[in-house]
């Protein structure tokens, strides 16, 4: 009986640890790494990948964050230092490299309905659900307040932003950003 007990003790924990990986919805992941595609909106801008990934951790104002690095060339020897990345409460915070202090970067418990205010521009939040991997992920669209068809940027949890990891919600005029591909535990 007590075998028993013991082999019903580790499935329970197995099953529960399993449960955990799998609703892991962070942005802020050791494994994870970006690709996006960045150029301009004129026929001879230059085009380039930008490569972002995590890698190591500090501690800044008694806050524990991530290193955020990244490098626009393929083998990756260009690295550049981008700056400190932390989640809490379904929130995703950035503090870039030569700043103090941090800014929201991504909110996932915004809900339908809701506004959201980015580099002083408000938005209109959207949300619905996407499979991903056998796996329902939130997706967050912020829209114009004016026009809720017309979507500034997407989000989806544990991705980030369709557009431009760094700086979601609208992009700098002349400048296209799409996401390439989002890596996760190979």
């Amino acid at each position: 009986m007590k075998v028993k007990v013991i082999f019903i003790s580790f499935l329970c924990y197995f099953v529960l640890q399993a449960n955990a990986q799998i609703s892991n919805n962070t942005i802020v992941n050791d494994n994870s790494s970006w690709a996006v595609l960045n150029g301009g909106v004129c026929i001879d801008c230059p085009v380039w990948t930008q490569y972002i990934y995590f890698e190591g951790d500090s501690v800044f104002n008694g806050k524990t964050y991530k290193k955020v690095f990244s490098c626009n060339d393929t083998l990756h020897k260009n690295i550049k230092y981008e700056g400190l990345i932390r989640e809490q409460d379904e929130k995703t915070y950035f503090i870039p490299f030569n700043f103090e202090t941090e800014y929201l970067l991504y909110d996932f418990s915004l809900e339908e309905g809701m506004i959201f205010e980015t580099q002083e521009i408000q938005l209109y939040v959207k949300v619905s659900f996407v499979n991903i991997n056998g796996v329902q992920k939130k997706q967050i669209q912020l829209t114009s307040l004016n026009d809720h068809n017309y979507i500034c940027d997407t989000w989806i949890e544990g991705i980030g932003s369709l557009n431009s990891f760094f700086e979601p919600g609208i992009s700098p005029p002349g400048v296209k950003r799409k996401l390439l591909c989002h890596f996760q535990n190979n």
